[in-house]
């Protein structure tokens, strides 16, 4: 991927998450720069909820959980910033009340599985205040 409409262009594919090894390389890339911002920060919105229903479907057919442990890291910062992004300034009420239901049971989804690799989370639907 050389842009960040190449991320869009990729989980428009419905069958993209297929792919486990270039969907792993996209989230990568997600936290490179393009120009002075990070991808992340310019792909759309909907991408975001894309990638996040598509990850949920990825971790649950990864036959090597080591895959998911070795990227905890990785997935903890998707889950961040996607958070951040698709949230906006909604408050979690008002994100679980209006946001696709598909999308929040990827971020219940990711949650989980962060807390059972014992990362440090804050409460669900919250972001950081470092980030």
């Amino acid at each position: 991927m050389s842009s960040p409409a190449d991320v869009d262009t990729a989980v428009s594919n419905p069958t993209f998450f297929q792919n486990h090894a270039q969907f792993w390389k996209m989230l990568c890339y997600l936290f490179t720069n393009h120009g002075q911002e990070e991808v992340w920060k310019l792909v759309q919105v909907d991408t975001l909820r894309t990638i996040v229903e598509q990850l949920q479907v990825v971790m649950e057919t990864t036959n090597d959980y080591s895959v998911i442990q070795s990227n905890k890291d990785l997935l903890y910062h998707v889950y961040i910033v996607s958070l951040q992004r698709i949230k906006g300034g909604r408050t979690v009420a008002e994100m679980m009340a209006y946001e696709r239901h598909s999308v929040l049971y990827g971020f219940h989804y990711l949650y989980k599985q962060l807390f059972q690799l014992k990362i440090n989370l804050p409460l669900f639907g919250h972001v950081p205040t470092e980030n």
